[in-house]
C-alpha cells in the first residue's frame, strides 16, 4: 500500500476539522437554547454584560459563547 498524497491528506484533515466544528457548535447551540442566550440575542442588540446580567449568567461564559458562535460560522 502506498501513502496517500500530501493533498489527500489535506483534504482529509480538512473535513475532518469541518466534522469536528460543527460538532462543537452544535453543542454551543445547545447551550444556547438551554441558557436562553439565543432567544436573547435575537430579540435586541446587547452586550455580553447585558446578555449576561439579564440571563443571570457569567458574562465572560456569555463572552465565550458569542465569540464562539462568531467565529463557528453560525
Amino acid at each position: 500500500m502506498t501513502a496517500p498524497s500530501p493533498e489527500v491528506v489535506q483534504a482529509f484533515a480538512g473535513r475532518l476539522l469541518g466534522i469536528y466544528t460543527a460538532s462543537v457548535l452544535a453543542k454551543l447551540i445547545r447551550v444556547g437554547y438551554a441558557t436562553g442566550l439565543l432567544e436573547a440575542t435575537a430579540r435586541a442588540s446587547q452586550t455580553s454584560g447585558q446578555l449576561a446580567a439579564g440571563l443571570g449568567l457569567d458574562e465572560r461564559y456569555v463572552r465565550e459563547w458569542l465569540a464562539a458562535m462568531a467565529t463557528g460560522g453560525s
